[in-house]
């Protein structure tokens, strides 16, 4: 026989948290990874990892590299990356002083010296673009977002506003998913305008920087935006609803503009030209169903 419980069934014991005050933690990170860090500082910057602060001293920088590494395994992410972003921002919680303007000047710093590398490095630039400062700020976004930190999910947007510039001015157009992909980590730890201001300029330049360098000219029958997006451009219908997959493409608008210039009589042509091509082509479709009726009203 078991004997009864002098408690009720719905009583629940309440056990203290246990805080054993370290003043330092420490944390590992890969194989000769180790870094010291301020106990306050970390609690404070990431809010997760604190009952491992105040139980043990001792923060398990394994799982979080395993965790960032699950994390961004779409964006082929070589673990020294991971392990370099890990290391810089603990040596940056080394201070007792967690303010958020140490740490976004502490992360912008690095984010700058990055940056000038890639900029540097013109040839490596052509093909990977912006490679360490994007991926490092790839991977302290994921940290964000695995740790729920709003504070470092916030420095890194406000670094991100202060680079701009130089990200949308040397960054290439096929990595800019990767910065919004960035972004998408953090949208839940920001404040909505200062995301939408972020997500603004990375959508703005990818969609209005398309076909606006000189030697796309060459092989475009006319530019695809110019000044205002896709979603604003002239509904102009060349044929009824019936052939609705013929209609004009919007960059035909433009280069039949009387305002386009002088300069783009080619295009005006071969955009006229395609405008008859495709009328005479409706023309010979009527008449030929006139005669296929006609025909077969012979017959009965």
């Amino acid at each position: 026989m078991v004997p009864r419980s002098p408690y009720p069934e719905d009583y629940s014991f309440q056990f203290p948290e246990l805080d054993f005050g370290f003043p330092k933690v420490t944390i590992f990170v890969g194989r000769d990874g180790q870094v010291y860090a301020d106990a306050r500082a970390v609690e404070e910057v990431l809010p997760s990892l604190a009952h491992q602060v105040r139980f043990s001293g001792i923060v398990d920088g394994i799982w979080l590299f395993d965790e960032l590494r699950l994390h961004l395994a779409p964006y082929n992410i070589s673990p020294r990356q991971i392990q370099d972003g890990l290391l810089n921002l603990f040596r940056l919680l080394r201070s007792s002083n967690t303010t958020f303007e140490h740490l976004k000047l502490g992360l912008l710093c690095r984010l700058e010296h990055l940056l000038h590398v890639d900029i540097n490095n013109s040839i490596y630039t052509r093909t990977n673009g912006l490679m360490r400062c994007r991926r490092r700020f790839l991977v302290l976004a994921g940290l964000a977002d695995i740790t729920t930190s709003t504070r470092l999910a916030k420095a890194l947007a406000c670094s991100f506003l202060a680079i701009s510039e130089e990200v949308m001015g040397y960054e290439r157009t096929m990595w800019l998913e990767e910065w919004n992909s960035a972004f998408e980590f953090l949208s839940s730890l920001l404040p909505p305008p200062l995301y939408e201001e972020c997500v603004y300029i990375l959508t703005h330049g990818l969609n209005y920087r398309r076909g606006r360098q000189s030697h796309r000219k060459r092989i475009m029958y006319a530019p695809r935006s110019r000044t205002v997006a896709p979603i604003q451009h002239r509904r102009q219908l060349l044929l009824p609803a019936t052939a609705g997959q013929l209609m004009r493409s919007p960059s035909a608008d433009y280069a039949l503009a009387p305002t386009y210039g002088a300069a783009n009589q080619e295009l005006q042509l071969l955009a006229h030209n395609q405008q008859v091509m495709v009328q005479n082509q409706y023309a010979m479709q009527n008449q030929l169903g006139n005669i296929e009726a006609a025909v077969a009203g012979q017959y009965y």
